[in-house]
Parts: C-alpha cells; sequence; structure tokens
C-alpha cells in the first residue's frame, strides 16, 4: 500500500472509532470506517482502501502494518478493549505525579470557545452515549459535501484529516488507562504518519514487527522512522529590526511570514519525500517536527544544502534552518525512551546551528558580497541591493524612507491581514521566482499563499496550482468559499482550519491605529507597552516531564509517547493561537468601548508563547487574566505555568530595544526560583502576590482620586522604594541580604523611619484621608518592613496611571 492510501486508511479508522461509540451499527470499527469511505469518497479511492479496511483480513499485511502504526503511536501493544463511549482525560491535568482529580473534555465538535476548548472537573460518562450520537450526526453531516471530492488523494486526506480534527479533538484514543488522556484525533495523525513511514519499509520486516513481541522489538535495532526537527533562528532581529514609528503593518507581515516560512519549508520537505500532511506533527515559532521514512537520512545534508542557498540568497544569512534527525526503532516509541530521541533530535539541531552554512563552503562569500553602499541600504532591515527604492514610511505618514523590496511586500502582506477571515495554501512547484518579495520566496519552496479580506476578497488567487487547501482561521472554511476558490483555481481544494490569533487596533471611524494612537491610548503616563510570556521548562517538559502515575504500582512512570507529545502540542497551540485572540479581542472591545480606541495589537501568539504591543495601562490586567486562565485550561497543574514581561517605551524608541527590554524583563521573571512570575515596572513578583500589589494600586489610585489629585503620599512612597531598591542592589552585590518574596529583603536602613515619619505627618494635615494612610502604614510594617516592596510597586504603577502632564517632561520619563 503506497503511503497516501495508508494514511487516508488510518484517518478513516479513527472515524469509525467515533461511530461505533455512537452505536452506529454493530461491526468493526474496520468494517464502519470502510461504510463510510464509501459513502463519501470516490469509488477508485474506496478500491484500494478496501485491504486496510476489511475485517476479514486480520492477517494480510496491510493491516499488520496499520496495527503496528497504531502500536508505536500508542508506545506499546495494544489490546482489544470495549470502545464504550468515554470522555477524554486532558493531558493537561495528567502530567507528572501529582495527585488531583481528573479533568475530562467535554464531547463537542472543536471551536473556539470556553465550552469546547476548557477541561471540566471529574470524569463522568453520564450523557456520554447521547453526546457521540449528537457528535456523529454532526460529522456525518459535514462529511456529505466530500461526495463530489475529486480523487486527489493528498486534498481527500486533508478534508479527511480536518474533518477528523474538528471531532475527534475532544475523545479519547481508547478507554483504557494508556489512551484515555489522548485524543482520537492526535492519535489517529500520529498513526498514519507512522504508516505512512512503515510503508517504505520491506513487508517481511513490517511482518516481522507486527508480531513481535513488546520486549523483542525492545532489542531490535531495525530503523523505522526518522524525526526531524527544523529550526528557523534569527527570528528576534528579523522582526525587530524596525522603529516604532510607522511600523504598524510591517511587524505584524514579519511576523506571520515567518510563520508561513516555517510552513513552507516543512511542506517543502514533505513533498521532497512524498509525505503527506499527516507527517507534520507539529509547526509553530519557527520550530516544526517530521516524521520521515527511515532512508530520509541520507538526503539530509543535501537537502540543508538546498535550504541553505535558499536562505542565504533571500536573506543574507540573517536567517537560517537548521535541520537534525533522530532515527527510530521501535524501542524509541515506548513511552520510557521517547523523551531521548526527542533530545537526540534536538541536539542535532544544535550542532548543526554551530555550523552555520557549512554545506556551502566558499559559496558563502560569493553571496555575501561586499556592502558599505548606503544609498543601496534599506532603512529597515539593513538588506543592501538594487531592489532599494524610496517609500513612504508607513500609509499614515507621507515621509519616505529606504526599502527593500522584501520589506515592502511584508508591509503589504500585513495590511492584507487587517480583518483576514481565511488562507489559501496552494501546492505549486518550486521554481526559483524573480524579484524579493516573500510571496516569491514561498514560491521558491513551492509554496503560494492567498490571504481572504472580509472586505474585499482574496488577493491574488494563484493559478497554477496542484491543489490546496482554504482555513479559516477563526473556525472551519466556509463551504462556499472553498467551491468558489476550487472553480477559479481549478484544482482540487480542501477545507480546514488554523486558529490564528490577528488582533489589530482599529480606530472609532474604523481606520487602523498606529503606534501613536495606542500610546496616546494609555491611562496617565503616555507610553507604549510591550508585553512578552511563554510558558516555563517546556523543552523540559516535553522531553522528561510527561508522566503518569501506574495504576498498579503507584510510582511515578515515563509517558511521553509520540501521541502524548503530539497532544501536548496541540493543547498549547489551541490556548495561545486561539484563546488568547478571544483575550486581546475582549480588551480592545472595552477600550473600544471607552475611548473610541482600541489599544492591543497581536504582533505574535503561538506554540508555548507571545508577544503583544499596546497601549501600557492595560497590559498587566491582560497578562494577569492571559495567567489566570492559563491555570484554568491546565486545571491547576503546578508545573504548567507561564512568566511575562511588561515595559513601557516612548514612541521613537526602536522597536528592537523595545522587544530586548521586554525580553530581559521576561528573563527576570524566568530566573526566579519555580518562576510562574511577572516583571513590571522593573520589579519581579510572582503571580500569588499579583493580586495584592494590584489591591493596593486600587487604593492608592482611590486615595489619588479622592485627595482631588494630592500626589504626596505616592512621593513619599516612591522616594523610598527608590531608596529601597538601591540599597537592595548594594547588598546584592556584596552578597549580603535575606531572601523574602522572591527578592533580597534588605537590613533596615534610616529611610525607613524617615518614610513612618512623613507618613504620619501627612495624615495628621488638614482634609488627608487619616485612616486610610494608617492602613498603608500597617502595610508599610508588615513582615519588618516587606511591605514597602508591594506598596512600592503599587505606588509606581498609580503614578503613571494618575500622571496627567503630557508634553517634554513626559518624554524624558
Amino acid at each position: 500500500m503506497d503511503k497516501h492510501t495508508a494514511a487516508l486508511a488510518t484517518l478513516l479508522l479513527g472515524i469509525g472509532k467515533i461511530a461505533r461509540r455512537a452505536g452506529i451499527g454493530s461491526g468493526d470499527f474496520r468494517a464502519l470506517a470502510r461504510s463510510f469511505g464509501e459513502q463519501v469518497l470516490p469509488t477508485d479511492i474506496n478500491r484500494r482502501l478496501a485491504p486496510a479496511l476489511s475485517p476479514t483480513n486480520d492477517g494480510e499485511s496491510t493491516w499488520q502494518m496499520l496495527r503496528l502504526a497504531g502500536e508505536l503511536a500508542a508506545g506499546k501493544s495494544l489490546e482489544e478493549e470495549p470502545d464504550k463511549p468515554s470522555r477524554l482525560q486532558t493531558i493537561l491535568s495528567r502530567l507528572g505525579d501529582e495527585t488531583r482529580i481528573p479533568a475530562s473534555m467535554p464531547i463537542v465538535p472543536l471551536t473556539l470557545s470556553q465550552a469546547a476548548i476548557f477541561a471540566q472537573e471529574g470524569s463522568s460518562t453520564e450523557d456520554a452515549a447521547s453526546a457521540y450520537s449528537d457528535l456523529w450526526q454532526a460529522l456525518s453531516n459535514d462529511a456529505q459535501r466530500l461526495t463530489n471530492a475529486e480523487g486527489d488523494l493528498p486534498t481527500l486526506i486533508s478534508d479527511i484529516y480536518y474533518l477528523l480534527a474538528q471531532y475527534g479533538s475532544n475523545i479519547p484514543a481508547g478507554t483504557g488507562p494508556d489512551m484515555e488522556d489522548v485524543s482520537l484525533f492526535d492519535y489517529s495523525r500520529v498513526a498514519a504518519a507512522l504508516a505512512c513511514c512503515l510503508s517504505d519499509l520491506e513487508a517481511p520486516t513490517v511482518a516481522r514487527l507486527a508480531v513481535t513481541s513488546d520486549q523483542d522489538r525492545a532489542d531490535d535495532n531495525t530503523t523505522v522512522a526518522l524525526l526531524l526537527e527544523g529550526e528557523i533562528s534569527g527570528i528576534q532581529k528579523f522582526i525587530y529590526t524596525i522603529t516604532s514609528r510607522g511600523a504598524t503593518s510591517a511587524l505584524r507581515g514579519r511576523s506571520f511570514y515567518l510563520q508561513l516560512l516555517t510552513d513552507a519549508v516543512a511542506r517543502f520537505i514533505l513533498r521532497t519525500f512524498d509525505l503527506p500532511s499527516t507527517n507534520l506533527i507539529y509547526a509553530g515559532g519557527g520550530h516544526f517536527y517530521l516524521l520521515l521514512p527511515a532512508n530520509a537520512v541520507q538526503s539530509l545534508d543535501a537537502l540543508q544544502s538546498k535550504l541553505d542557498r535558499l536562505f542565504l540568497h533571500f536573506h543574507g544569512g540573517d536567517l537560517y534552518c537548521a535541520l537534525g534527525a533522530a532515527s527510530l526503532t521501535c524501542a524509541d516509541f515506548a513511552s520510557d525512551r521517547f523523551g531521548s530521541a526527542w533530545r537526540r533530535a534536538g541536539m542535532a539541531v544544535s550542532d548543526r546551528k554551530r555550523r552555520k552554512f557549512a554545506e556551502l563552503g566558499n559559496e558563502l562569500f560569493s553571496v555575501l558580497g561586499t556592502g558599505g553602499d548606503e544609498t543601496r541600504e534599506c532603512q529597515v532591515c539593513h538588506y543592501e541591493g538594487d531592489d532599494v527604492e524610496e517609500s513612504q514610511r508607513d500609509e499614515t505618514d507621507t515621509a519616505t524612507v529606504r526599502k527593500c523590496e522584501l520589506c515592502r511586500s511584508l508591509e503589504e502582506l500585513g495590511r492584507d491581514l487587517r480583518g483576514a477571515s481565511a488562507i489559501l495554501l496552494a501546492d505549486t512547484d518550486a521554481i526559483p521566482s524573480e524579484g524579493r518579495t516573500y510571496s516569491a520566496i514561498l514560491r521558491s519552496l513551492g509554496l503560494s499563499v492567498a490571504i481572504r479580506r472580509s472586505a474585499s476578497g482574496w488577493t491574488d488567487l494563484p493559478n497554477n496550482a496542484q491543489r490546496a487547501v482554504v482555513l479559516g482561521i477563526q473556525g472551519m472554511a466556509d463551504d462556499a468559499i472553498v467551491a468558489t476558490v476550487q472553480r477559479q483555481m481549478h484544482c482540487p481544494v480542501a477545507r480546514g482550519f488554523r486558529w490564528t490569533v490577528n488582533i489589530s487596533p482599529l480606530r472609532s471611524d474604523g481606520s487602523r491605529a498606529t503606534f501613536e494612537d495606542m500610546q496616546q491610548a494609555s491611562q496617565g503616563l503616555k507610553r507604549l507597552g510591550v508585553l512578552r510570556m511563554d510558558v516555563d521548562n517546556l523543552g523540559t517538559l516535553f522531553s522528561e516531564g510527561i508522566q503518569r502515575r501506574d495504576q498498579k504500582s503507584g510510582a511515578t512512570v515515563p509517558a511521553a509517547t509520540l501521541s502524548r507529545v503530539a497532544g501536548l502540542s496541540s493543547a498549547l497551540s489551541r490556548f495561545f493561537e486561539g484563546w488568547v485572540g478571544v483575550l486581546c479581542k475582549d480588551v480592545n472591545e472595552r477600550t473600544r468601548a471607552n475611548t473610541g480606541l482600541e489599544a492591543v495589537y497581536s504582533i505574535y501568539s503561538g506554540g508555548d508563547d507571545l508577544f503583544i504591543v499596546g497601549a501600557w495601562s492595560v497590559l498587566p490586567e491582560l497578562a494577569q487574566q492571559i495567567r489566570s486562565d492559563f491555570g484554568v485550561y491546565t486545571s491547576g497543574h503546578p508545573t504548567l505555568t507561564i512568566s511575562g514581561g511588561i515595559t513601557l517605551h516612548g514612541g521613537k524608541e526602536p522597536l528592537y530595544q523595545a522587544a530586548e527590554s521586554a525580553g530581559d524583563a521576561l528573563e527576570a521573571a524566568k530566573d526566579l526560583d519555580g518562576k510562574d512570575a511577572l516583571t513590571l515596572f522593573g520589579q519581579t513578583l510572582y503571580w500569588k502576590d499579583f493580586p495584592e500589589v494590584k489591591r493596593l494600586q486600587n487604593e492608592l489610585e482611590r486615595y489619588v482620586e479622592e485627595s482631588e489629585g494630592n500626589r504626596s503620599l505616592l512621593h513619599i512612597l516612591l522616594d523610598a522604594y527608590a531608596q529601597y531598591r538601591t540599597t537592595e542592589k548594594e547588598l546584592r552585590e556584596q552578597g549580603i541580604g535575606r531572601t523574602w518574596g522572591g527578592a533580597q529583603q534588605v537590613i533596615w536602613g534610616p529611610y525607613m523611619w524617615r518614610t513612618l515619619y512623613l507618613l504620619r505627618r501627612l495624615a495628621d494635615r488638614p482634609q488627608t484621608a487619616r485612616e486610610e494612610i494608617e492602613r498603608l502604614i500597617d502595610e508599610l510594617r508588615k513582615e519588618d518592613f516587606a511591605g514597602l516592596l508591594w506598596l512600592g510597586l503599587a505606588a509606581r504603577w498609580t503614578e503613571a496611571l494618575t500622571r496627567k502632564s503630557v508634553g517634554e517632561d513626559e518624554e524624558r520619563d
């Protein structure tokens, strides 16, 4: 059986399991999968699928191959078990050795809603049967659109893949303890990828491995697949080498281009080895993981050389794609060994990054050139070439700067993304293209892209595509839109979805808000804020932390199967690529209602991290909401935490400096023991302390309002806080002090007594809120004056929120 047929058969088996749990007929799930295929797929395709989906062919080599793929995906041999209606125990609640109430997913189609992506405590199977019946009915109705599908296997695989993603992501792969925390979708796509790899092996080898016990497989050194990791480096510099002024469209375009570039490289590699989309295990944040046939290892150096030439030609060495692989035997898929295989692939990538462009040898120098001509230098990215020309700085700024062709095209991409509802990815011939636009670069990798803008339809649709997929960015793409595209492009088109945080702020008149607008929308101090967050210890979690408690022994055992790793990736992506966008949209709706201007701009959110720019005053509570919802999303798992950093910047500050400052703030938060922290106004605190600081900030703000703008209290607290931080720094450098609340607690000093004296004098003044000040004095004296740490931060926060002056002094702040 060829690779594509094997992948399609495996995905259909997943649909057969849904049918069986819904009580459709009484047959084996293979028979139900075959029946489903006969209803919606072309006759010739069903003929090719028959050997794999016939329940009478248990000893047939094709079925043995698919069964072996399923066992490797599960990490162990599978025993027949009653496929009863059951709920998915979310992997986010079962990681590690913590004993907690399990959390289960609702048995509903996957949609971008809290009701569909957040787990619920408990594992009740009440009403599960009727929920499966409803799920099957919705799936069956949705699948009817396939009855007119053309017989293009890669397109059919994509259609069934996204169908299973929508209806199989919230239900378990099996009912036993080894499979109840893996979604049917993630298990099926991994099994399909493995089936593709196994189909490249000799039939006798597959037959031998299929009937071998787990113990015997552990001693077998046959390589059955290759885990390939790819990483695009240089992302930070590429995105942030632009100034804040007039950079709104360019920034979003650059960020999204890197996502497209990651996709393009991954898809290019899949086409190189004639593999379907199922073999892409994960792509995001400049990383991707592919499952390739074992013999692909022989082609990796040549593949690396191709990518080196392309990246060097178009990006001059600013971006680099490193490939690294780990060969996998059957034993490597076991839960106690897969983490090691994952690390091996990562180490191979690290080794490749240390030898950037080494495959090119002397070619490297002929491509780089000499440089030195300022008139041919792009003032945005510093590329030097003949395509640099004077261009308008931004659509809202008539001043001109020199821009290269790539920078101009990325600005256009950013503008196209505003209000986008769908993205089209089309496979084309990978032919070097004229020019240096983002679309030319992607076409050199065999990918053409079009964006559907709600108001004006599609950007240019490619006219030479072999096949395409339309992806809705908030949900499944509309059938009518897909049908229209298929007629216009004259090629098979699949339908799917990819959640994307695409939040671009608008003014009240519907025009685009600039960085200057967002800065002016800040309450109090007019500053632009930058928020960066990411999940703590994620690399370690993937390679070492996926564990579960053995039901028989009670011991904690490794559980990092490929299906679980894929499931963890999917779960994190749904939060960062989906739910973060919902929270950002909520903030914009509130600020627009209050000020007539939206205040949050999502630069990137995906994988396990995010980068958001906006009015600084809304970012602390947005960050806290993200962290709070992440805690709920992970069912309060103590090892799944998220840290963040927020910094404030003037509108004229280069964006790369702002990005670096926010990155430093994030790193400061991640340097705290246990992490799960935030850095705000240069002070790092654990998230558990944030509500207390916010409470104090609210009290101080209320005091300023009630005292008609009297800021004497703030000045006293800020002066004490500044002296505290200075003394803290001096003592830390000397190695003196003790830990308190994650920070160095300084020894007592005269400024403490002076602060108390000034506060009591302030309390004795007429028309002063004496009780409030006395209460703050009590707060200040908590834990040997440690209360100053949070009171000082709250005062700094309040001072910025209540500042009224606008002008030169503020710009120097």
